[in-house]
């Protein structure tokens, strides 16, 4: 039979409260609901001062648009050049090509030319007097008609008249 010890851890076993499950977690009104989503949830993009776009890129996603701005901040901001500069010398344009786009390759070949070219040529010191700087022709980013060879001059024979 049972010992008088463990009658008595019997009964007061018995008559302890059983514990009660954890109450239900407090129903969210919808506004804290709406202050939570906007706590934890919402991305804020910063602007692009040049030409206030939102800033809705990173290390991993290229601009949507074509706004060289928008580009150039990219470039300036998330891209690593390093990589760039070792995949185009070791694999090339096409292997660049596969690897981030067209629209990537087409950009970045347009800041090259308008970023770092002028930067890299303004930084060399000896200039011989019969070469030109190196210049890359057809970015999107340079306005100038100068890189590009054409002049404002009417070439001869075409809108003039041959009275002589």
């Amino acid at each position: 039979m049972e010992s008088l010890e463990q009658t008595e851890q019997s009964l007061t076993s018995s008559t302890e409260e059983p514990t009660l499950p954890a109450a239900p977690p407090e129903k969210l009104t919808r506004k804290q609901l709406g202050q939570l989503r906007r706590q934890y949830l919402t991305i804020t993009h910063g602007t692009v001062k040049a030409c206030e776009h939102k800033a809705r890129f990173s290390k991993d996603h290229d601009p949507k648009n074509n706004c060289v701005d928008c580009w150039s901040a990219y470039f300036a901001t998330s891209v690593d050049l390093d990589f760039i500069h070792t995949v185009l010398t070791t694999k090339g344009v096409k292997a660049l090509v596969a690897m981030k786009g067209t629209k990537f390759v087409r950009m970045f070949h347009g800041f090259i030319s308008s970023q770092l070219l002028p930067a890299l040529a303004a930084e060399t010191t000896v200039k011989p007097q019969d070469e030109a700087p190196a210049t890359i022709i057809g970015g999107t980013f340079d306005t100038t008609d100068a890189l590009r060879g054409e002049t404002d001059t009417v070439p001869a024979g075409i809108g003039t008249s041959a009275t002589s």
